[in-house]
């Protein structure tokens, strides 16, 4: 299952969304003429539960702390809350994948690097469970001749095919 909630909190700079404006999300143009080609992350429900659950319980247990008199402990409760958020959302958002004309563009928060397109040997679906900038298990396994690069864009199929053709 897909979940597309967090597309609200992702920030765009504004030469990304030019990028976005002029390509469109899956068409793959020839190599010579190629534009940028941004493929957001899918997110899944319950990757989105569980960034959720340290803040909203750290709420619900700092909000029972100050009920029955605990002021100190309330506020480390919430500030214990505000950090888990804030590392959640620095590492987490946003989420893309960009297919430049030599490179994928992989950014995850504040994380982002590129793989170049010759370097890749092959870009297959996968649900593998291995770490990666991915926020769902419906993911591609990018393949180098020195790493694997787990990422999940919401149209997997054009996002392999748009690698494979491109590396051509």
């Amino acid at each position: 299952m897909q979940f597309d909630l967090l597309d609200l909190l992702t920030s765009t700079n504004p030469r990304e969304q030019r990028l976005n404006d002029r390509a469109p999300e899956t068409t793959a143009s020839p190599p010579n003429d190629r534009r940028p080609v941004v493929y957001e992350s899918a997110i899944d429900r319950w990757v989105v539960a569980l960034l959720l659950l340290t803040p909203l319980a750290s709420l619900g247990l700092g909000l029972y702390a100050i009920v029955i008199g605990q002021p100190g402990d309330a506020a480390i409760l919430f500030s214990t809350g505000a950090l888990a958020s804030l590392v959640s959302v620095a590492f987490a958002l946003p989420c893309r994948y960009t297919v430049l004309d030599d490179a994928v563009s992989i950014r995850c928060g504040l994380i982002c690097y590129q793989v170049p397109l010759a370097d890749i040997v092959s870009a297959e679906p996968t649900s593998t469970l291995r770490s990666g900038p991915a926020l769902s298990l419906r993911r591609v396994a990018i393949k180098t001749h020195k790493r694997t690069i787990i990422v999940s864009p919401k149209d997997r199929d054009a996002f392999i095919t748009d690698i494979l053709t491109t590396n051509d």
